[in-house]
Order: structure tokens, then sequence, then C-alpha cells
């Protein structure tokens, strides 16, 4: 089959001439013994080594990925014209920082040859002209993305960006090839005249284990800027959500405190007003008012107490304890201080969404839940919190203790990483020195 007269003019067309394949009975054995074992592994006398012994029969491995449905679309919309605006997104900021005009270029799949051969032609011209913003993006994983880089030597001047997701490209109006445009007969022609006239082949890329995909990470900023790293250690904290009171900014935390362990020792005797009942949890603050021994403490509810039994029960004990309750009309009553625990919410909550990291409930303070205590990893791995944005209790010297620990943690598996990619690279090292060895034994029998 492989010795007919069309495969080999069909190799001289493609500029393989001078490529001698073996017959049909040396790849797939055809049950002659009389010219002896082929493989050449026990001294046979045909000196012949089949180079297709390792060859995997089948579907091709860039054809492979067909056999599954492809990702859920996002919604593409229409291409935009030349005038158009462009469209900006979080992951690609439009105008630029700098002023500069863009060139963009939407990328197939790493590995493919046009891929390749367009990325290196966007790389030279962004090597020539400094003056213009250069970007590519491409659809494959940050770890695919990232190894086809190193194959062709780095991106150079040309900014990279991973939408994975495909959002960029269905912004563009960019959606998924058809089976038509990918399996087109001409696609496979040109391959290969690309390959004879210009040396590209395209790469092959390994498939990655989807726990070991994980290749750093990488945050943009308002203005366009990158930053890479290994890990994230999310430490953003959380703000206060202050009611909207007039005078309340000014007075606190000066004369309205969130905390008497911390504050409010100084009006040791006064008059004590506890701003808001919303939950049973403000028991607590009239537990630690009492010692202060205040001449009267005041509940400002702002309206009736909920009607939750456990509201209701805390307040039979504030009662106990003489505490005096206002509602909207009532006397004003002068305080030497008042008490109020405002809700919290997290700084950087975007970024907590984007990296799909667990919280806890609203009720319970929505900060980011801890996987691991130990270290403070979060549900995502390799990235870490620490401070006030993990924790329900906000107190510095609390939050310096979890930044220690989210510390310790990221250069434990930073070195971990390092040591198991050390320990491959010795692997893989002895592995070529015992082949070499057994090659060189063969060969002397």
């Amino acid at each position: 089959m492989f010795s007919s007269l069309g495969t080999k003019i069909a190799l001289r067309k493609a500029g393989l001439g001078n490529v001698k394949l073996p017959k049909t009975d040396d790849l797939f054995g055809s049950g002659n013994t009389k010219k002896g074992n082929t493989n050449g592994a026990d001294g046979g006398d045909t000196g012949f080594a089949n180079p297709f012994a390792n060859v995997q029969w089948g579907v091709p491995k860039a054809l492979q990925s067909w056999t599954t449905p492809p990702p859920p679309q996002n919604p593409v919309r229409k291409p935009p014209n030349i005038g158009d605006r462009a469209q900006a997104h979080a992951k690609l900021q439009f105008p630029t920082a700098d002023g500069r005009p863009t060139i963009l270029l939407f990328l197939r799949f790493c590995g493919c040859p046009f891929t390749e051969k367009l990325f290196l032609s966007l790389r030279t011209l962004a090597n020539r002209h400094a003056s213009i913003h250069f970007v590519a993006v491409s659809h494959c994983t940050p770890a695919a993305t990232t190894e086809w880089l190193k194959k062709l030597g780095g991106a150079w001047n040309v900014d990279v960006v991973v939408d994975q997701d495909r959002e960029l490209y269905a912004l563009w109006g960019l959606g998924i090839a058809t089976w038509g445009h990918v399996l087109h007969p001409r696609n496979g022609y040109n391959q290969v005249m690309l390959r004879k006239n210009e040396g590209v082949w395209g790469q092959q890329l390994p498939v990655p284990d989807e726990k070991e995909s994980y290749d750093g990470f990488e945050v943009t900023d308002s203005e366009g800027h990158r930053y890479g790293g290994k890990k994230i250690i999310l430490a953003t904290g959380s703000k206060d959500i202050l009611p909207d009171l007039e005078g309340f900014e000014e007075n606190w935390p000066a004369h309205i405190y969130q905390c008497l362990a911390c504050g409010g020792h100084e009006q040791r005797g006064s008059a004590v007003g506890i701003l808001g009942f919303d939950n049973p949890k403000y028991t607590h603050f009239v537990q630690m008012a009492m010692p202060l021994e205040p001449t009267s403490i005041t509940i400002f509810s702002n309206g009736p107490i909920k009607e939750e039994a456990s509201a209701q029960d805390a307040l039979k004990l504030a009662h106990t304890d003489g505490v005096t309750i206002h509602f909207e009309a009532g006397e004003p009553v002068t305080l030497g201080f008042a008490v109020h625990k405002p809700a919290t919410v997290n700084r950087a909550q975007h970024l907590i969404e984007q990296l799909d990291v667990e919280t806890v409930e609203p009720a319970m303070g929505g900060h980011i839940e801890i996987a691991n205590a130990m270290f403070n990893e979060t549900s995502v791995g390799a990235v870490f919190a620490a401070g006030d944005t993990m924790i329900m209790m906000k107190q510095v010297a609390i939050a310096m203790a979890e930044g220690l620990r989210a510390a310790a943690g990221t250069g434990m598996q930073i070195a971990q990483e390092k040591a198991k990619t050390l320990s491959k690279t010795f692997e893989e090292k002895e592995g070529t020195v015992e082949g070499e060895k057994d090659k060189s034994e063969v060969a002397s029998c």
C-alpha cells in the first residue's frame, strides 16, 4: 500500500520525495519468519530499524478533540465595522493607558502552524513599530499558552491575553469553527506547503493534568497593566457599611465605638447608647457595657425589634439588666458614647468572584472561607487569604497573624513545587542515562 506509485507521487509533490516508507509487511507483520526479526533487538540480519515502531495508529490527535462536544458558547455579537468603537473588557481595556493605537490578533489553537506563522509575523512587527501596541488573544489554557510561547522563544513585545472562556472572542464576533472549516482538504495542503516553504509545522503541546494545569496568575489593573505571579494572597481587607445618618461619619470612631474592649473606657460612668438591635449578637454590646458602670443604656432600634425568637430572648436579657429602650417617638437622651457594629463587605469582592473563591454566608460576615486552616489556603488551589477579608473578628493583631500563616503557606507551596520539578528533571535525566547504557550493552552483544 505504502509503496504504490500514487503515494510516491503525492509525497514528491509535497516536497517529501526523499522519504522512503517501509512495506506494509514490515509495519504490521506478515507472519513470515524467514527474514528474521526486523526490530533489531535480537541482532536480526536485515539491519532495518522500523521508524514506525512507536507510532500510535488511529484518529490523529488534532481530531481527537472533536470526538467530544464543544464547550458552550458565549453569546456572539456581530463583528465590529470600520469606525466602530473598540469593544472594551476587563481583560482588554480600550483606550490603552499610554494612548498608543492597538493591533489585535485573535489566535487559533496553540500548536496550529497557521497560528504560529501569524504570531511570529506579529512579533516581528512589534519589534519594528514600538509606537503601536500589539496584542494577541489565546483561547487555550494558561498552561498551554505559556508552554507554546516557550517553544516559540517568548512573546517579546507582544502582550498575550488568555481568554479561555472566549469572552473576548464572542465580544468581537468570533465563534467556534465548524467541521467544514477545520476538515477542509485545503487546510492540510496549506499546512504541508507552509512546512515546505517556511519551515513552520506547528508545535506539539502536552495535555496537562487538570490538577497540574495551573501555571501562575495574571492580574490586570484599571489602566491595563498586567502583573504575573506564582500565587495570590488576597489581603485586601474589608470595609464598613456605615448608616446614612447625618453626623455619623464625623463621630466615627471618636465617639461611636464598634468594640468596647478597645474603646469606651474613657467615658466610664456615663450614659451609653446602642444604635440598632439587628440581631442577637447585639446582646454582647450590652454585656460589655455593663462593667463600665453606665448611668443608663439606651437601645435606639429605629423601629420595632425583629420578631425572631432569638432577638426577643436577647431583648428580655437586656431588660433584666435594666436597659431602657426608646423607639422613634421618645425623649432625647444625652449619652457619653454610642455603640454600633456596621455590616462589612470584602473590599475586593470582584476579585474573589473572578477567582471563584468560596465565602461564608452573608449572615456570618461574607468573608473568605478557608479550606486549609494551617496555611490559610482557600477553596481554589494556590490562592491564599489573610487579614480582615478572611476573619470574622476584624482586629489588627489577628489580621497580622493570619498574614504570617498565608506567607508561610505560599512559600512552602512554591518550594514543594520547585522540588517536584527538580525531582522530575532528575528522573528524566537518569532515565536517559539508563537508556543510553542499555543501548551500549545491546550493541556490544
